[in-house]
């Protein structure tokens, strides 16, 4: 995350790790799942799963480009929920850097390897 500048406060927050980083092709980090995310049914809210994808495809995009980004759009489609103590980690891949905009995808699986969500995006490379 140094590579982007300052970590971001909502990165900090999700208690984010980086797993693996494969220069200008993916970024993986894995997200505790904390009572704080949890729905009545003890499985992480949905927002809080896109939340944690966003807080990879940012970062992605950002070392990508090169440049401040902004999420155009990001489309998610929930598998299985996830339980509270289990951890989510999410791999993203850059799919396609234009010269405005870099369009990404990615999964999100539990610890048991089993595919949580999957989602689709495209950042606005600013400047």
């Amino acid at each position: 995350m140094q590579k982007v500048g300052k970590v971001p406060n909502c990165f900090q927050t999700m208690q984010a790790e980086v797993i693996d980083y494969e220069l200008s092709e993916s970024l993986t980090i894995a997200f505790p799942v904390l009572d704080a995310y949890l729905n009545p049914n003890r499985s992480m809210q949905g927002g809080f799963i896109v939340a944690a994808f966003d807080n990879v495809f940012g970062p992605l995009s950002d070392m990508v480009s090169q440049k401040p980004t902004t999420t155009i759009n990001l489309e998610t489609s929930f598998q299985r929920p996830i339980f509270a103590g289990d951890q989510l980690k999410i791999t993203a891949r850059v799919c396609h850097r234009g010269r405005t905009a870099v369009h990404m995808a990615g999964e999100a699986y539990n610890q048991a390897g089993k595919l949580i969500a999957t989602a689709s995006t495209n950042y606005l490379i600013l400047d």
